[in-house]
């Protein structure tokens, strides 16, 4: 979808829109989509002895690798080494993704990752668990919105790192920032020598991380009695989706004890109570102290109490079987239609290299499980410190491994597996009319899923027109994955449709993986008119018109104006008498404002057409009952608003507004969320939409990027200059990215989206 900013009147404005918006050509949704059920694959690579023998290795996938995923790298050296080893070849990161993604460069292939460390004196053994989103992102899947390789200087033991990529607006809830020695790797980046101290250990590597800010990861570690060496860890920033609830807490304690068998040997936080089966628990964090026993290796991580396991849990725990004083940020990710199972291994085991943990599920589809373990280590020693560094994989379906560098003393461990083969989600594959099709003539819809008959269909299905507010249909009918809808209560020429795809559509119990709006413009016809003829005055010569709209009010088959007085005047919609005269006019409420804009919705999805004022001053909205105009909502903050457009920016069926801002103190653009969905009352939320420091002036939705939800275009127009600039939604109406448009230093007054050079 391509972009016109122009520098016309408001009413020239206002009679191109039908032409702009007829310019848009058909995209089908088959281009952005795959018909994919499965949602999250999930794949351990072993590295095994003689690969990893220099400081990088490319590790080669099965499959290309998808556009969102994680990867959790965990191992060390072989067992052949002795106790002088130093950690600075023990620990390794991904340094390198396909196609490069935030500080990550380019792999060189679709389906090799790079791994790399610092030194190169033994040879690296361990797991790489490569988790991907295939589908269903917004919903029962995950995003990775960027990767962030964190530079920690020498000496340094706290700081902060922005993000290469901004993080969704208000989504920083579902955010887990899954890296360094629990998650993405990490690896140092001087040499570290043997001294039996801190730095032998990887004291250094060890680091708790936390969402600080908006696009920002905090983070901090400990030298724990030694020096910090400089180091560099990879961070996969992973945005949920909103079928997950995310949790995240700080546990900070001393609580110890051998075996960790008591809940006096933990210390916990309190989280809202979540289902153990359905929860997986991931964190990271340090200890002031470095030897085999109770550095931050060295600590379990769990969900509940540790010690008693319930149907449902309230709190995490941290334990340690040496004294320790420990700070982990812990994260639960609960999603109810996963399996996790969370067992706990008994101390012992002093002789082995690895212990098959029997897990009480069977997680039987390879490529969807994931297994994540914490453990303990007995003893203060400050040598063989690969006894305490531990990885996991599945080698059976009911069986996960545990594996260390060395032997020689027992430890306790927490083991859990995480199956996501319960996970399916129904998907589009196309549509007809296709998204941003113009010209379309026919009554009928059709909608193509990846499965046949998918249940709710009609409950879950909306479509609404800017002329007449929520539309209906006859009939319906399913031929295989198509559902048609037919008899589509007739539009007016030129008006644009927009139809929402709810996830209360499923299949089999699973919903649609992503929500999905997508707007078509009916066709005009042919015409052999022309722009001479009769003026039709419409109002009194002393009214100060600043917009309009247009819309069948009273449902008479005819087109109704709404007019925006600026003089302090009551807005009024005029009445079309059928013969294109407007004789008569019905009040907008009482209010006489300066409104700057006005548009036609349907805010309570009844049928009828409400209205939005944007002013200078508080913003309105009026519903439309008996041939009357009743005012319900008033905004609460006061702007001067120049831009308005109407669009269900958060897939929930029910007509959003967006308000663009120009005023000295350059407050931001605002979203006004539908409540009436929800709550069942006429409110909006406020998202602020940022942007400060520009003066916007107008604004319109579409889907820029055809992913399926609505984009926002701005204007701006400031004596300071400034660029246009476009916002990228999801699904969730949060911005995703801003994306800037042409030249700065302009001083813009209008925009239009629409796909003038049809590609």
């Amino acid at each position: 979808m391509d972009i016109v900013r122009t520098s016309m009147c408001r009413a020239s404005r206002n009679a191109l829109r039908a032409f702009f918006a007829l310019a848009v050509l058909c995209v089908s949704f088959s281009t952005a989509l795959s018909a994919v059920s499965q949602v999250i694959r999930s794949t351990e690579y072993s590295i095994t002895l003689g690969q990893f023998t220099g400081t990088t290795y490319t590790l080669t996938l099965n499959q290309t690798l998808a556009s969102d995923y994680f990867i959790i790298v965990r191992g060390g050296i072989d067992t052949s080494i002795d106790s002088a080893a130093t950690p600075d070849y023990e620990y390794a990161r991904v340094s390198a993704v396909p196609s490069g993604k935030g500080d990550l460069p380019d792999s060189g292939a679709s389906n090799q990752i790079t791994l790399a460390r610092y030194a190169s004196d033994q040879n690296w053994v361990g797991i790489v668990t490569v988790v991907e989103c295939l589908a269903g992102t917004a919903g029962p899947g995950f995003k990775l919105i960027t990767i962030d390789e964190i530079t920690m200087a020498n000496g340094v033991d706290t700081g902060t790192s922005t993000a290469p990529a901004t993080w969704p607006s208000g989504q920083l809830a579902q955010i887990v920032p899954i890296g360094g020695y629990r998650g993405g790797g990490a690896a140092f980046t001087e040499d570290v020598p043997f001294d039996a101290t801190g730095p032998a250990m990887g004291q250094s590597i060890l680091t708790k991380l936390t969402r600080s800010g908006t696009s920002t990861i905090g983070w901090k570690r400990d030298a724990g009695g030694s020096t910090l060496k400089a180091a560099v860890m990879t961070v996969f920033v992973i945005q949920w989706g909103f079928e997950w609830t995310v949790q995240s807490v700080n546990v900070a304690g001393t609580n110890a004890g051998d075996g960790v068998d008591a809940t006096g040997e933990y210390t916990t936080a309190a989280i809202t109570s979540v289902v153990r089966a359905d929860t997986w628990v991931w964190g990271c964090g340090f200890t002031t102290t470095s030897t085999a026993g109770n550095n931050a290796e060295a600590c379990v991580v769990t969900l509940g109490d540790g010690v008693n396991e319930n149907a449902t849990e309230t709190a995490v725990a941290v334990g340690c079987d040496e004294a320790a004083s420990y700070d982990f940020q812990v994260y639960t990710m609960t999603q109810s239609r996963i399996a996790v199972d969370h067992a706990k291994l008994a101390d012992g085991n002093s002789t082995a290299l690895t212990v098959g943990v029997t897990m009480g599920q069977s997680a039987t589809t390879s490529t969807e499980r994931m297994s994540v373990a914490y453990n303990t280590c007995d003893g203060t020693s400050t040598t063989r410190q690969t006894r305490c560094r531990f990885r996991s994989n599945f080698t059976a379906n009911d069986t996960i491994t545990l594996t260390r560098g060395y032997q020689g003393t027992e430890f306790a461990a927490w083991v859990q597996s995480i199956d996501f083969s319960p996970l399916r989600t129904l998907l589009i594959t196309g549509s007809n009319p296709a998204i941003n099709k113009i010209d379309h003539t026919g009554t009928n819809v059709s909608v193509t899923f990846t499965d046949p008959n998918p249940a709710n269909y009609t409950t879950g299905w909306y479509t609404t027109s800017s002329m007449t507010g929520r539309k209906s249909y006859g009939i319906s009918l399913s031929f295989g994955n198509t559902i048609q809808r037919q008899g589509l209560t007739p539009n007016f020429d030129g008006e644009c449709v927009e139809t929402t795809l709810t996830t209360t559509i499923s299949k089999s119990g699973h919903p649609l993986g992503n929500p999905r709006v997508w707007r078509w413009w009916r066709a005009t016809g042919a015409s052999s008119g022309d722009w001479t003829g009769d003026n039709i005055n419409i109002g009194g010569a002393t009214t100060y018109t600043h917009d309009s709209d247009v819309g069948d009010v009273d449902g008479d088959g005819d087109l109704d104006i709404a007019v925006a007085y600026a003089n302090a005047t009551i807005n009024v919609v005029w009445l079309n008498d059928g013969t294109g005269a407007f004789p008569s006019s019905i009040d907008i409420g009482t209010e006489a404002e300066e409104t700057r804009r006005i548009k036609f919705l349907d805010f309570d999805r009844d049928g009828d057409l409400d209205i939005f004022v944007a002013n200078n001053g508080v913003n309105r909205m009026y519903t439309y009952a008996a041939g009357a105009y009743t005012l319900q909502f008033t905004s609460a903050q006061s702007d001067a608003s120049f831009g308005l457009a109407v669009g269900d920016m958060n897939a929930d069926s029910y007509p959003d507004v967006v308000v663009t801002n120009n005023n000295t103190a350059f407050t931001t653009n605002q979203l006004y969320i539908n409540n009436y969905g929800t709550l069942g009352t006429y409110t909006c939320t406020m998202r602020n939409l940022g942007n400060t420091n520009v003066k916007s002036r107008d604004c319109d939705i579409g889907d820029v990027d055809n992913d399926g939800d609505l984009d926002i275009g701005i204007t701006v127009f400031s004596a300071l200059g400034g660029q246009n600039f476009i916002y990228l939604m999801d699904s969730s109406g949060w911005v995703e990215s801003t994306v800037n448009v042409g030249p700065t230093l302009v001083n813009s007054r209008t925009i239009d989206f629409g796909d003038f050079n049809g590609d």
